[in-house]
C-alpha cells in the first residue's frame, strides 16, 4: 500500500485554516471593543457637563496595535468654531510579541481631561481600567469557546 501526500494541498489547508482563525479573532476582538465602549460609556460614575468624556470613549483593536482618530466637536479650548481632531495610538509593548502575531483590543479617553478622571480624586471617577478588568475574564471566555468551535 502506497500513500502519496501533496505538500502544496496541506500547506494550503494549513494556511486557510490560519486565515478562518484570523478572521474569527478580528471579528471576535471588534465585538469585545464595542463591548468596553459601551460599558465604559454606561457606567461612566461622573455627572456630565458637557457629554464629551463620556461621548469619546471609543473601544479599538488590531493586530499588535491600533492607531485611530476620533473626530469630535468644539470645546473650550477653540473659540473660532473649529473642530478638533485626536489622535492615538494603543500599542503592543512587549518586545517578546511581533505586530501581526497579537490582537489588541483597548478601550481609551479621547479627552485631554480623561487621564485627570482615571487618575485623581482616588481614582473616584475611573471608568477605563475597570471596565476592562471586569469584562476580561468574559471577554477571555468568549475568545477560547470561539477558538473551540473554529474547525
Amino acid at each position: 500500500m502506497q500513500v502519496k501526500i501533496n505538500a502544496d494541498e496541506v500547506l494550503k489547508g494549513f494556511v486557510a485554516a490560519q486565515e478562518k482563525i484570523n478572521r474569527g479573532i478580528e471579528l471576535y476582538a471588534k465585538t469585545a471593543a464595542v463591548k468596553l465602549e459601551a460599558r465604559a460609556k454606561e457606567s461612566a460614575p461622573w455627572t456630565d457637563r458637557t457629554g464629551n468624556a463620556r461621548q469619546t470613549i471609543k473601544g479599538v483593536s488590531g493586530w499588535g496595535g491600533v492607531d485611530y482618530t476620533i473626530n469630535t466637536f468644539q470645546t473650550d479650548r477653540f473659540t473660532d468654531g473649529r473642530f478638533e481632531e485626536k489622535i492615538g495610538s494603543v500599542v503592543n509593548n512587549r518586545s517578546d510579541v511581533k505586530d501581526g502575531e497579537t490582537m489588541v483590543v483597548a478601550v481609551t479617553g479621547n479627552m485631554y481631561y480623561s487621564v485627570f478622571l482615571e487618575l485623581a480624586h482616588g481614582k473616584k471617577y475611573a471608568v477605563l481600567w475597570p471596565t476592562v478588568n471586569e469584562l476580561t475574564p468574559e471577554i477571555l471566555q468568549g475568545y477560547a469557546s470561539m477558538l473551540n468551535k473554529i474547525k
